[in-house]
């Protein structure tokens, strides 16, 4: 008997990483292991919030070399998707100058008035196409522009996350586009950096690498590192969609081309497959980016802050020993009275970490509702909030698209709420598909599939996804009508 080839993806999140074995199976498609877990939070290093580099470095090894002890020379690919926007420099000799910054950093605000009086404002989306946000690269590299501590000047090479750790694995220096498009430094329609604005902020265009399409097969893995974790230096190194949302997307088997998509986790993102960029100012002035899918494909798509906001409230409530179990806090939210208080769930003001439940709180008074401390009510406070955001989101996505959504396929790990996602049904009023939970990990290990060639594209891919028994459908419920109505016309 042939046993089937296994695919390794390298998943990282905002506070923990996980090594995925994903095989092609009969009953989901694809069916995952987890090798191994890990937390990977930034930290406070040298005055700034920065991901510990090496830290993750050693978690990924000892994933590696755990996988290979499992499963030897079934192994055929490796692949790495993180979040967007942050990135690391290199110098002349590949050394990395120092621990990533992470985008939570107060100092990234800094950079958008350097970027604006150089560029204006308009001139900037219409050319790359994302929406204005502090944490973006392209203000990232602005406030280090001329700054005592800037590495910028030793620099030869500029990595994001995920192409930073396949040039560790590889040795191969590119940008993917998926990440490279969350940057404001891609050029929307070429799909080439924009040079012209990279030299406008006082950058030198070189220090970007070449760019490279998801699926690209960048090279068999170093040889040492191939010997310290036992792994076969025939595997190949592949550069999946790197941004962790274009790797969820790729894994969402839409039933047609008038359903939405909603990637729900720390981050949520609401949107559509587009064939081009839109470009208008409606766009941005709606909120919606412009961000590289697969085969060349553009997803519109809103940011919402999504579960970090309940993350960030489970940890105030652990430090005071309370019950922060997932079903616990769902059941107590579906308990609590509806729309008691309500929160902005868009807003800036909750990306900085720290003393979220206060937090939540005043903004509940501030908004006209009494204050409380009972998790339950502030659990569903949030939820209902998320629910609103959303709703919100795809009308202006409908509008700016001049179509109707038909469903939305919800996907990550969010997916498993099911108070929000009745809420999400309720809201919007239309149907509401949850699953594949584990969707980055999994459109990962499809385009690996289809850069080694097990299958011919995502289509097939997608199809294959769409049969599995374990996703949910969930539909308006016509008693939730007025309420909801009321809440969005707050």
């Amino acid at each position: 008997m042939i046993e089937k080839p296994i695919y390794l993806a390298i998943d990282l999140g905002a506070g923990s990483g996980r090594v995925m074995a994903g095989e092609r199976s009969r009953e989901n498609f694809i069916t995952l292991t987890e090798v191994h877990r890990f937390k990977s939070p930034p930290r406070q290093i040298a005055g700034h919030f920065r991901w510990d580099f090496e830290d993750l470095m050693h978690h990924i090894e000892t994933g590696l070399a755990l996988a290979a002890e499992r499963y030897g020379e079934r192994i055929s690919s490796i692949s790495v998707d993180t979040w967007g926007v942050d990135f690391g420099l290199l110098d002349a000799a590949g050394k990395l100058l120092g621990d990533p910054v992470c985008y939570r950093d107060p100092r990234h605000g800094l950079g958008m008035e350097v970027v604006y009086s150089a560029i204006p404002e308009g001139d900037l989306f219409a050319r790359t196409g994302i929406y204005p946000l502090a944490l973006n690269t392209i203000f990232q590299l602005a406030a280090e522009v001329g700054k005592d501590d800037s590495r910028l000047e030793m620099a030869k090479q500029l990595l994001f996350i995920p192409d930073l750790i396949c040039y560790r694995l590889s040795g191969v220096a590119r940008n993917e586009r998926t990440v490279a498009s969350t940057s404001g430094l891609l050029d929307a329609r070429r799909r080439e950096w924009a040079t012209d604005i990279i030299e406008k902020i006082g950058l030198d265009p070189s220090v970007f690498c070449p760019l490279v399409d998801a699926g690209t097969v960048l090279g068999p893995i170093l040889p040492e590192l191939a010997n310290r974790t036992g792994l076969s230096p025939s595997v190949d190194i592949v550069a999946s969609a790197a941004h962790d949302t274009a790797s969820a997307v790729a894994a969402v088997p839409f039933g047609s081309a008038d359903e939405a998509f909603l990637s729900s986790g720390t981050w949520s993102l609401l949107g559509m497959e587009c064939s081009e960029p839109r470009l208008q100012e409606e766009v941005v002035a709606a909120g919606f980016s412009n961000e590289e899918g697969v085969n060349g494909t553009t997803r519109l798509l809103a940011n919402v802050i999504g579960f970090w906001i309940f993350e960030e409230c489970r940890k105030v409530w652990q430090s005071e020993g309370k019950n922060v179990d997932y079903g616990h806090l769902l059941e107590r939210a579906a308990a609590a009275k509806p729309f008691a208080g309500h929160i902005d769930a868009t807003s800036s003001e909750w990306v900085v970490p720290g003393d979220m439940v206060n937090r939540l709180r005043k903004a509940i008074v501030a908004g006209g509702a009494d204050d409380t401390t009972d998790e339950g009510s502030l659990s569903r406070t949030i939820f209902e909030g998320l629910a609103v955001a959303y709703a919100r989101k795809l009308t202006a996505l409908q509008s700016l698209l001049g179509k109707s959504v038909t469903a939305i396929r919800i996907v990550g790990g969010g997916s498993q709420n099911t108070l929000l996602n009745q809420m999400t049904a309720d809201a919007c009023g239309c149907a509401v598909i949850a699953g594949p939970v584990e969707a980055t990990s999994i459109g990962n290990i499809l385009i690996q599939m289809v850069a080694e060639g097990e299958i011919s594209s995502i289509a097939e891919g997608r199809k294959g996804i769409a049969s599995d028994p374990a996703l949910q459908t969930y539909t308006p419920n016509p008693a939730a009508v007025d309420n909801w109505r009321k809440a969005l016309e707050r």
